[in-house]
């Protein structure tokens, strides 16, 4: 993780995963279909995350993200 400091001076931590799999455990498999999965949801304002060729099993809810709070950084986060 490493913190940025872009020009309007506003600070995040970006998260950046690379050829990883994202795999649920033997445990989940049984009820993934009841139960929804996600990857995360955004902590902070400006909240970037990005998976770069990785492979996401079909257990994580297509949506990749839950939200915090109501609509808390919808406007502002980018999560890919």
């Amino acid at each position: 993780m490493k913190e940025i400091n872009t020009q309007q001076e506003i600070k995040f931590r970006q998260w950046q995963n690379e050829f990883c799999k994202i795999l649920s455990s033997k445990e989940f498999l049984p009820v993934h279909r009841t139960v929804k999965s996600y990857l995360g949801r955004p902590w902070k304002k400006y909240a970037r995350t990005v998976y770069l060729q990785s492979y996401i099993s079909g257990t994580v809810d297509p949506e990749g993200w839950m939200p915090w709070r109501g609509s808390f950084a919808l406007e502002t986060l980018y999560y890919a």
